[in-house]
């Protein structure tokens, strides 16, 4: 859980735990107990009991006295974003037709964080990744929409700033191939900077090439990433600057002037 500062009066502390319970549930950790939910939240184990039991008996959870398992009206929660946001809106054709026109998958997601959040995805059934399902939450330092939205996000920084900030990310090695130094993560999100795109290969999972560009409102503000992914193993060690990128630069500038 974040820290809060102490003189923030109108912060419910007791919504930021409720919160937490239901975001300690993913896809490695679809039933937990009681012990679990509290380690994962640096809980006491009565106050996860407590919350844990008030957002089963609203329906968000299920339980069979032993284990907890979300339940399909959280996906109310998320649906709340999807109809009050333009951004998923927005992207749904050019991602069909990149997925389409390029094979693979394409992808929108945003910067939480250390994390990425993907908000929108299309595929051609060729990627199966967790990265393409909307919600799916990823770390940005070995993903290509994640280098993007890092490198943006460091633009208005000192230098020392910057540092401070790539430093505080946790490089947790997802394949052989993560980029785990700080200094050649550094150098990765200049060269993104500098070029305007990232590209990781096998660096979130083995056989999969990803591509990223920003996308910019109206403003010059970076409020999003566009992706494409490609799985290797499928369609040969392909050059996807060269194929790929031409295309997705033709939906950034197609959404820029939406967004």
């Amino acid at each position: 859980m974040q820290t809060i500062p102490a003189q923030d009066r109108d912060f419910v502390a007791a919504l930021e735990r409720g919160l937490a319970v239901l975001t300690a549930f993913n896809q490695e950790r679809e039933s937990l107990t009681i012990t679990d939910v509290a380690n994962a939240t640096q809980m006491t184990r009565a106050a996860a009991r407590r919350y844990l039991h008030t957002l089963t008996r609203l329906g968000y959870l299920a339980s069979d006295a032993k284990q907890f398992a979300i339940t399909p009206k959280v996906l109310g929660l998320a649906q709340s974003y999807w109809h009050s946001t333009r951004l998923p809106l927005l992207v749904g054709e050019p991602l069909q037709r990149l997925s389409s026109a390029l094979g693979g998958a394409a992808t929108v997601a945003v910067i939480d964080g250390n994390d990425i959040i993907t908000v929108r995805a299309a595929t051609d059934g060729s990627v199966l990744s967790p990265s393409t399902q909307p919600g799916a939450r990823l770390p940005a330092h070995c993903t290509a929409n994640g280098r993007v939205l890092l490198a943006s996000s460091l633009e208005a920084l000192t230098e020392a700033a910057q540092i401070e900030r790539i430093e505080s990310i946790p490089l947790t090695a997802q394949t052989s191939r993560t980029v785990t130094s700080y200094d050649r993560l550094t150098l990765e999100l200049r060269r993104v900077t500098q070029q305007g795109y990232a590209l990781t290969q096998q660096e979130f999972e083995i056989n999969m090439h990803a591509l990223a560009v920003p996308l910019k409102n109206k403003r010059n503000q970076t409020v999003a990433a566009l992706n494409i992914i490609c799985n290797t193993a499928q369609r040969g060690d392909i050059n996807l600057v060269e194929r790929c990128l031409p295309a997705l630069l033709r939906a950034q500038a197609e959404l820029h002037e939406a967004l």
